[in-house]
């Protein structure tokens, strides 16, 4: 081999440890690649189609309604629908802030039936 062709065949070729560092660049890509299309979201058969938003309770007429809480004209009225199956004698609201729960805001032997609606 001539001079000239051992000078291209040199400035060409890799080092042992240049070769095994290019091996090992391309072999993570690699592992990369097969990683993000491995993990990448599959479409789901069973979940295409979502269920229906749960509908809001009705609006209970405030003259026929069972009123729960105090009443003044700041107070926001939100409608309830007891769906527990069993009928609600007390009922507590707290922020998540709270460790623990206040008072009942029912009034003492006031009911909200099963199936019951109120504003509270």
């Amino acid at each position: 081999m001539s001079v000239a062709s051992k000078k291209r065949a040199s400035a060409c070729s890799l080092t042992g440890h240049e070769s095994l560092a290019a091996l090992a660049v391309a072999a993570m890509l690699l592992f990369t690649l097969f990683a993000a299309v491995a993990c990448a979201p599959q479409p789901n058969p069973s979940f295409t189609r979502q269920a229906p938003a749960p509908e809001a309770p009705a609006p209970v007429p405030e003259e026929e309604a069972l009123v729960i809480g105090k009443e003044s004209d700041t107070a926001l009225k939100m409608p309830i629908e007891n769906a527990s199956g069993k009928t609600i004698t007390a009922l507590s609201v707290k922020p998540s802030t709270e460790p623990e729960y206040p008072a009942s805001i029912m009034k003492s032997g006031q009911k909200l039936e099963k199936d019951g609606k109120a504003l509270l």
